[in-house]
């Protein structure tokens, strides 16, 4: 005969929708669950963070197209002249430092050559979010380096900073010069892009001001993929490995690999000269 329970369950059983409740899981059954979905998560973690960094290195090809687009309407506008990247004066009356950006104080290192990031910020409709890698992590201070009154202070800086072959140093007392469009004949060549590493230590510090040159420092960054995004001449912006645009020997001192890639990313006119002092060979005459 049946017990009491036994006739209880079957009644349950059949009654209509009734469905037989088990007691729960044991202790094995439970284990190989969590071990089931940490086996996942440990997949899964891999491919979600980089397609976590591939949205932001799409997000900077925006945001530098944008760049190219506003520099080239500021050249429009001021005779064909590439936007003036600055000075090292700190004397406000002849400054040519950033005002709104950085608010006259630009990042440690940078020698103040800042100026260019007014010009671009105005031209990009004020949208400072524009000017701003979601992937770099150097903060401003609590004033220094901040945003110059009405705009809100920023928790980082930029990000992307200028090559410099956009202007000339000279000691002719011409002082900056800029850069005519007209004589870009290197259309490949970079003109902004993600700034930060420092080529000779790899340690990331964010500069205004780009450099082709390990020797001065202000190098593209490798905070995307250990790449830089970058945009050249002709508005067109890709990301490219570090080691493929930045080398880590100074051009024109018997590194091959560094003189093609100088050639290819930082020649602005196609001469094989440059427009930094540190340079051995001649000065470039646009």
């Amino acid at each position: 005969m049946e017990d009491w329970e036994e006739i209880r369950r079957n009644q349950l059983v059949n009654l209509p929708g009734a469905t037989l409740l088990r007691k729960g899981f044991t202790l094995i059954e439970l284990l190989v669950v969590v071990a089931i979905i940490s086996l996942l998560a440990a997949m899964l973690m891999p491919a979600l963070k980089n397609a976590k960094e591939s949205a932001k290195i799409v997000k900077c090809l925006s945001n530098l197209k944008q760049i190219a687009s506003a520099a080239t309407m500021y050249a429009n506008d001021n005779d064909g002249l590439a936007p003036r990247i600055g000075n090292t004066s700190l004397d406000p009356a002849t400054t040519e430092q950033s005002r709104i950006i950085f608010g006259y104080y630009p990042p440690p290192n940078s020698s103040y050559y800042s100026l260019w990031a007014d010009s671009i910020f105005l031209y990009c409709n004020s949208k400072i979010e524009v000017m701003e890698c979601p992937s770099q992590k150097e903060k401003r201070g609590s004033t220094y380096g901040q945003m110059a009154s009405p705009w809100p202070p920023r928790t980082y800086y930029p990000g992307y900073a200028i090559a410099r072959s956009s202007q000339k140093t000279v000691n002719d007392g011409l002082g900056q010069q800029q850069l005519p469009l007209s004589k870009v004949t290197n259309p490949q060549a970079i003109w902004f892009a993600d700034s930060g590493s420092n080529p000779s230590t790899g340690v990331e510090t964010y500069y205004t001001m780009l450099d082709p040159f390990v020797s001065n420092g202000w190098g593209l960054s490798r905070r995307h993929k250990n790449g830089s995004v970058f945009v050249c001449y002709d508005g067109h912006a890709e990301w490219g490995a570090w080691d493929k645009i930045q080398h880590r020997s100074d051009p024109g001192g018997g590194d091959a690999a560094a003189n093609a890639i100088f050639l290819k990313y930082w020649d602005v006119d196609g001469d094989g000269l440059c427009v930094n002092w540190n340079w051995p060979w001649t000065w470039d005459s646009w």
